[in-house]
């Protein structure tokens, strides 16, 4: 681990993540009497799209369900690997059979028995126990080839769940068996290190099927269509505003929950984060490197830095021109980064297109890669494959876009006179600087030619981070479709871990000797904490906040 401290009134940590969890620690000075039981403010980046935890995607669904389920193990303050609602298990000897003995009296939390009765009719009800069927059903909705998500690769060290996700096996064959009530037993294809990590996301919390059916296909999109096992419970969900969640009476955890409510309010506003921040109002954020480097020593805050952004140009292969390689290339290869100027706050060169925040089992990906070098400077070759480029097209010369967040623009504008210088008169450059809010809606809506862009990674692993640009990947930033790429990710599935380093990094090298990407700077978000509470942690493993043993301290 490479830590480098600055030592000021509110102690700025700067750390590459080398564990799955970053724990902001309470300041010494602040009084011992705690402020258990509490309720706790934070900023959120916008409405959850669902609750369901088997298909969260967005960091908000993450977040809540994080906190509002527990699975049958979780991550402690340090990272490690502790009873959820398992309280043992039993490994094989020969790593692939798991064997969880679940904790007593464990039971859902249903939030408003009304609710429940007007939901499944008058008189009628569900057993709220919490049993083995529970976490085999939901293990199975998580890798339904329906649901289509990438993160389900994550489970496919389980026996079948490839081909179960595939749609070539049933979700009975899944490698999945309920012993009796309070035992379930996992079979893998493989012995897998980051199994137990697997069981810590979303997709692998419990889901009662008797529920889930009742909803009638709408589990997790109003607070009356969940029920909740963990540490809190969604006590009100208000619409594009905020939610609230509580301390659930019927949590079972080997812990004790520290905060009575935890209020989490939509604010997409960097600005206005960091002023209620700092005013008491937010008892945590995430905030901005900027933001985080403007914070002066009488703020009172602690920031903890996650390296989660690589700003680099990419280009959109779904377009005309760009889907020809030749141009692709050529213009990486007519970029001359010596001669760029840094934007104030990029400073630190990318090692490569992963962000250093993905892991690879429980450490940094980055660490274990290394350096993923980009296409070298040569502008005769970047000439000869641009005209090439242009012949296979028919054409004489190419108009293209260049898309970059208005704080960019006269790094940009260096960058258009390299390749201009370059390739000369046949390329024809135009700018377009916009605002963070409106880069970031084009770059998801896929409208850009070429962009500047901040590829962040919220605790996805590195698996996860490069299958997202795989050809049927939602959401694949780059429109490409290359079946030696969905090759390389493919062969991830079922790859052992000393060949799942190598493969990500073919990947990683693909996309960027191919053109698709090239990686420029490092930046990080900080997550800050204000300096009288203690006990918020932040996971990079999914990109979540647990709330579980927040408090605010008395002063």
């Amino acid at each position: 681990m490479v830590i480098s401290v600055k030592k000021t009134m509110h102690t700025r940590f700067l750390a590459l993540v080398l564990s799955a969890v970053l724990l902001l620690p309470a300041l010494a000075g602040c009084s011992k009497k705690t402020g258990a039981e509490k309720d706790l403010a934070y900023p959120i980046d916008g409405e959850p799209v669902c609750l369901d935890p088997q298909i969260a995607a967005d960091e908000t669904a993450k977040l809540v369900t994080g906190n509002c389920f527990e699975g049958l193990v979780r991550l402690d303050e340090s990272g490690a690997i502790v009873p959820g609602a398992a309280q043992r298990w039993d490994v094989s000897a020969d790593g692939r059979t798991y064997t969880f003995h679940l904790r007593e009296g464990m039971k859902w939390h249903i939030a408003d028995s009304d609710e429940l009765e007007e939901l499944l009719g008058k008189g009628k009800t569900i057993d709220t126990t919490l049993n083995a069927e529970d976490f085999a059903f939901g293990l199975k909705r998580a890798v339904l080839p329906e649901r289509g998500m990438a993160s389900a690769k994550a489970l496919y060290a389980i026996e079948n769940a490839q081909a179960v996700h595939r749609g070539t096996a049933r979700s009975d064959q899944l490698g999945v068996r309920v012993v009796n009530a309070s035992t379930l037993e996992i079979r893998l294809a493989r012995a897998d290190s980051a199994f137990l990590y697997a069981l810590t996301l979303p997709m692998s919390m419990p889901c009662d099927e008797a529920f889930f059916l009742a909803t009638s296909g709408r589990y997790g999109l109003e607070r009356k269509y969940l029920i909740c096992n963990g540490p809190f419970y969604l006590s009100k969900w208000n619409h594009d505003k905020s939610l609230l969640l509580k301390k659930n009476p019927d949590y079972q955890g080997e812990t004790t929950v520290s905060p009575a409510t935890v209020s989490l309010y939509i604010n997409t506003d960097g600005q206005s984060r960091l002023d209620k921040l700092l005013e008491g109002r937010y008892d945590a954020a995430l905030l901005e490197q900027g933001q985080a480097h403007a914070l002066d020593e009488r703020s009172g805050i602690t920031t903890q830095e996650i390296p989660n952004i690589t700003w680099s140009i990419c280009f959109n292969a779904g377009n005309a021109l760009l889907k020809n390689g030749n141009l692709r290339i050529a213009l990486c290869q007519g970029l001359n980064r010596s001669a760029l100027e840094p934007a104030s706050g990029l400073t630190a060169e990318a090692q490569g297109f992963v962000p250093a925040s993905c892991m690879l089992g429980s450490t940094s990906y980055r660490e274990q890669a290394g350096a993923v070098g980009r296409l070298a400077y040569n502008a005769d070759e970047a000439r000869r494959r641009w005209e090439s480029g242009l012949d296979a097209l028919g054409q004489k010369s190419a108009t293209l876009t260049i898309l970059c967040a208005q704080e960019h623009a006269d790094m940009i504008r260096k960058l258009i006179q390299t390749w201009q210088g370059a390739l000369g008169i046949t390329l024809i450059l135009r700018l377009e600087a916009v605002d963070r809010a409106e880069l970031r809606t084009r770059l998801e809506k896929g409208d850009y030619e070429i962009a500047f862009a901040p590829v962040t990674a919220s605790g996805s692993s590195a698996v996860e981070f490069l299958s997202q640009f795989a050809s049927a990947a939602s959401g694949n930033l780059l429109n490409y479709s290359s079946e030696a790429y969905n090759k390389i990710i493919s062969s991830m599935n079922m790859a052992a871990s000393r060949q799942l380093i190598q493969l990500c990094k073919q990947a990683e090298t693909h996309l960027i000797q191919n053109g698709l990407v090239y990686p420029l700077y490092a930046e990080s978000s900080f997550f800050a904490m204000a300096q009288n509470v203690s006990g918020i942690v932040y996971h990079t493993l999914d990109g979540t906040v647990r709330f579980l043993k927040g408090e605010r301290l008395d002063s």
